[in-house]
């Protein structure tokens, strides 16, 4: 007995060693020294390869703009999607709009000679859209986003990166549901409600950096099933700010992706986007004042789509 608990024990900790192993993020940094990798020639080497660029902002000149300095000799906030890749994957996962368009950040830390961008791993998204990590289809979408930062990066590496992944503080997705009338035209509901979410982005200091109309594209892709299929980009500057000061790779997660849909055949809208305890999780942090101001955005965003849905 006493030499299978033995066993059992060797098992288990083996298992949690593996298990410690996996990240949600990942950084491929590039020496950088002759100053030819620019934010223009990473978003150039995505149009390439078939992406859509939804916005690579130059978040610097916020931070120095509104707090009078910045902690990072660059630093941008990139969003982008592949339209084949996400009309291919929403027939199986709806969830696929956590993370579509998708963000990455672009940053050189203060003095460094290097240039880095974070993106998540396929468990991350796996973590939080609920796709299986094996799935081919999301598998063959994050080797891709590999592929092309070592193109525009020929001399980079991925970072060591071993958070200590944390227990989560609450639900890492927030779903919201809204009951559409079928006797009142969609688009005009549609259009009444995102004036009423965006209004309430405005009114809380959350800036909408980017929107795609999906289903349109899902359309040209032979992709019928959804009647309203949008994605917004959401950013609130204090909150990156704050964050980004020890985590600059919190750009994996930001801009937060809310996307909403209603499919065909049906009345009810969702609603979903990434809760910031995947911040917290997956990046081991222990700023007090940081997870503050996330938790607080948290609950800002939560009010505007409870009224919004009410």
């Amino acid at each position: 007995m006493t030499k299978i608990i033995k066993g059992l024990l060797i098992i288990a900790i083996f298992v949690t060693g593996l298990m410690a192993k996996t990240q949600d993020i990942q950084i491929w940094t590039s020496t950088n020294i002759d100053g030819k990798i620019t934010a223009k020639s990473v978003e150039k080497a995505f149009e390439e390869a078939g992406f859509i660029i939804d916005g690579n902002n130059d978040m610097n000149v916020a931070f120095k703009a509104k707090f009078k300095g910045t902690r990072h000799d660059l630093y941008h906030l990139f969003t982008t999607h592949r339209s084949a890749n996400v009309a291919v994957l929403v027939k199986k996962y709806p969830t696929i709009g956590l993370f579509s368009p998708m963000s990455m950040s672009f940053f050189s830390r203060i003095g460094s000679k290097n240039f880095s961008v974070s993106s998540l791993t396929a468990a991350g998204w796996s973590k939080v859209t609920g796709i299986p990590v094996d799935d081919k289809d999301l598998l063959a979408y994050t080797q891709l986003i590999k592929d092309v930062l070592k193109k525009a990066m020929l001399k980079g590496t991925f970072e060591k990166v071993s958070y200590n992944i944390n227990t989560q503080q609450g639900a890492l997705v927030t779903t919201y549901k809204f009951e559409m009338d079928p006797e009142i035209d969609i688009l005009d509901q549609k259009e009444d409600f995102q004036a009423e979410i965006e209004a309430g982005f405005d009114a809380n200091a959350f800036v909408v950096a980017g929107f795609v109309e999906f289903a349109a594209e899902f359309e040209s892709a032979g992709n019928s099933d959804y009647d309203i299929y949008d994605a917004y980009s959401i950013c609130k500057l204090s909150v990156i700010y704050a964050v980004s000061e020890k985590r600059p790779e919190a750009g994996a997660y930001a801009p937060c992706t809310l996307y909403m849909y209603k499919a065909k055949g049906t009345n009810t809208l969702t609603m979903s986007f990434p809760s910031v305890y995947n911040w917290i999780s997956s990046m081991d942090m222990d700023d007090e004042n940081a997870i503050r101001i996330l938790k607080n955005a948290q609950k800002d965003f939560e009010a505007i789509l409870a009224e919004a849905t009410e």
